[in-house]
């Protein structure tokens, strides 16, 4: 953006003044793809006599990228069959055939030993 503002440069502005415009146009552009704002600041030497507006260069910016595709789902998902909770025992012995021996908060072993 400096640069396409250089285009209409002063030698009396500011550094201060120059810092301010290029924030408020990374405010407006903000998201917008570098690809797209660079196309359209060409757009826009090329049709415009004009300095341009941060306005101006959104507006093309949004009209040169392209339209958001939707996507739609082929068929609505079948709800997960629910299943049985397992019972603390049945975990117990799991854990004891794996040889898994969690530790309790008081920090020794559950089932030691």
């Amino acid at each position: 953006m400096l640069t396409l503002l250089n285009h209409y440069w002063r030698a009396d502005d500011p550094v201060e003044m120059s810092a301010a415009i290029a924030r408020d146009w990374a405010d407006v552009l903000e998201g917008l793809p570098q690809e797209f704002i660079q196309k359209a600041c060409i757009k826009f030497q090329q049709t415009s006599r004009s300095k341009p507006t941060p306005a101006a260069i959104y507006a093309l910016t949004r009209d040169l990228m392209p339209a958001p595709v939707v996507v739609h789902r082929s068929a609505p998902r079948e709800p997960e069959p629910e299943r049985e909770r397992m019972s603390a025992d049945r975990a117990a012995e799991i854990m004891n055939e794996v040889g898994f021996r969690p530790k309790n908060f008081m920090g020794g072993f559950d089932n030691a030993e």
